[in-house]
């Protein structure tokens, strides 16, 4: 059993060492300005697109760069 621990450790290790940090970049739905919104750390572009868009508000439109 310890050793399966220390092989799933390994695993999530090396799964968040890929996570990258995305900006992100949010559209305001009624004016159209454009504004950061912090930062998200990921594995790709299209989940932190997601991560982004869930810290906004109901009227904005985020994107990850």
């Amino acid at each position: 059993m310890k050793k399966l621990t220390i092989v799933l450790t390994g695993l999530l290790l090396s799964l968040s060492a890929c996570k990258k940090e995305y900006s992100c970049t949010c559209t305001n739905g009624i004016g159209g300005a454009s504004s950061s919104n912090g930062t998200v750390k990921e594995t790709s572009k299209a989940k932190a697109t997601v991560a982004c868009q869930a810290k906004a508000t109901s009227d904005q439109s985020c994107t990850a760069n």
